[in-house]
């Protein structure tokens, strides 16, 4: 990936984003076949909120190796575990890992209402597919 871009839309008008400054990093998955980059394992957030408002989710793109995934778009039961450790460990990281800028992740909604902080994320079994442009 070469950078990344957050771009943020809350009700009434709100909005922002923000873009990484970071060099690119190359990855380390040479020799492996990977999906399409349109192909996303999509991370599965929860709060303890009920209800839809307490749940939400992310594409993870570049994630998915051709051989976890099937025509049917299930991913395979190592994939979901693996591909789930991964994601809860990064919520632990921006929740502890850099000192004086941990941050809680939250999932934000869309009527304006107190954001909902993360206590566990996962991964689906079912992969998705980003329709809009990768940039």
């Amino acid at each position: 990936l070469d950078r990344v871009v957050l771009s943020i839309g809350l009700a009434g008008g709100t909005s922002g984003s923000v873009s990484s400054t970071s060099a690119a990093v190359p990855g380390g998955v040479s020799g492996v076949e990977m999906a399409p980059l349109a192909m996303a394992a999509i991370a599965t957030k929860q709060s303890a909120s009920l209800g839809r408002s307490g749940r939400g989710r992310s594409f993870l793109p570049g994630t998915v190796r051709d051989a976890s995934v099937d025509e049917g778009g299930n991913l395979t039961t190592g994939a979901v575990a693996a591909l789930g450790e991964a994601w809860n460990q990064i919520l632990v990281n921006l929740a502890t890992a850099v000192p004086g800028r941990a941050m809680s992740p939250v999932i934000l909604h869309a009527d304006g209402s107190a954001p909902s902080v993360i206590i566990e994320g996962g991964c689906s079994p079912k992969v998705g597919w980003i329709r809009k442009r990768i940039r």
